[in-house]
């Protein structure tokens, strides 16, 4: 697998540069090429051969007669991403540049389809996917607009092309559901070195955690947790304190890692930033949160006080709503 831009010779033996900044699959035609290209893994390659692409990107061959070591290939960060697999070399995804993406992205979609904290029923779920898939009334077209809206602010379709037979494998079997992706993101195309977890591994991971958890971890900017929400509020109803107990994340590895082993650390948070009358609603229900963990010093840098500030939340019902909605309408061509 080659990463980067290549060029083809024209009538007249022209250059001609095609900025691709995706990865290509690379077959050595001869043995010699296959251990040059075996030595520079994770380095900068130069290859001469023959290239054929089809329309769409999808499939390719290109047949490398020479290979040779080059400097200043392009740094290629770990990639994390979650979506639907519409088929093993199709995906549509949203990346977890930050762990708090995997909240945040589903979030907004619950104001748009009004889902209540019980979530909705299947029956309901597909009721709403046909209103957005067949719009039949001026309130569907305008629910279609605001998914659609909501779709082209995170999301986007990509090729992928798979590490090896296991990860194809793993990439076929979540076809048509939802699942994680690590690899490393092109321009026009993903590299998928493994799908290992879906969307009903997130649902096992949920039963298995979000209890009351232990002592508050390190602080962090971005950060996203599921567990329990706990309220306590005085004679007269008011909030006078809220927490938060269960794991918190704060990289995409490890949301992963959880949803594949059912296995993270708890914590116990105070809560903050989340309306007094939205709290009562959530008391003593799990949920979602994005936010970042916050510890406050005085001037000798002791710790005065700490807290989970929550930016946005959905309930578990909430967020098994929006992602059951997800897999319905979305397809080939998005929503």
């Amino acid at each position: 697998m080659l990463f980067g831009s290549y060029w083809v010779a024209e009538e007249g033996l022209q250059k001609r540069k095609v900025v691709s900044r995706k990865f290509h699959r690379v077959r050595p035609a001869t043995r010699e090429v296959r251990e040059v290209l075996k030595g520079l893994v994770g380095e900068g390659a130069a290859v001469l051969g023959e290239y054929e692409a089809w329309k769409g990107q999808e499939e390719e061959v290109f047949l490398a007669r020479e290979a040779s070591p080059v400097k200043d290939a392009p740094s290629l960060p770990r990639w994390y991403a979650f979506g639907k697999t519409l088929r093993p070399l199709r995906l549509a995804k949203f990346n977890l540049y930050e762990v708090d993406d995997f909240v945040e992205t589903f979030a907004p979609l619950k104001g748009i389809l009004d889902v209540p904290l019980n979530g909705l029923s299947l029956p309901e779920v597909e009721k709403l996917a046909k209103s957005v898939s067949s719009p039949s009334t001026k309130k569907d077209r305008e629910l279609r607009a605001a998914v659609r809206a909501w779709w082209d602010s995170r999301w986007n379709l990509k090729w992928a092309v798979e590490k090896d037979l296991k990860a194809y494998n793993e990439l076929l079997s979540r076809a048509g559901d939802l699942a994680f992706y690590t690899g490393l993101l092109g321009f026009n195309n993903c590299y998928v070195d493994s799908s290992p977890a879906g969307r009903m591994d997130v649902k096992q991971m949920e039963d298995a955690l979000g209890g009351s958890g232990g002592s508050p971890g390190d602080e962090c900017s971005s950060a996203a947790a599921y567990g329990t929400v706990t309220v306590v509020t005085d004679e007269q109803g008011h909030v006078i304190a809220s927490y938060f107990g269960g794991p918190v994340f704060r990289e995409p590895g490890e949301l992963l890692e959880a949803a594949v082993t059912r296995r993270a650390p708890g914590e116990k948070w105070k809560l903050v930033g989340i309306p007094e009358e939205e709290l009562k609603k959530l008391s003593g229900r799990k949920a979602w949160l994005a936010g970042e963990c916050v510890k406050e010093r005085d001037e000798k840098g002791n710790v005065v006080d700490e807290y989970f500030l929550a930016r946005c939340w959905l309930t578990r019902e909430q967020m098994d709503t929006c992602m059951e909605f997800v897999r319905l309408v979305v397809g080939e061509g998005g929503i």
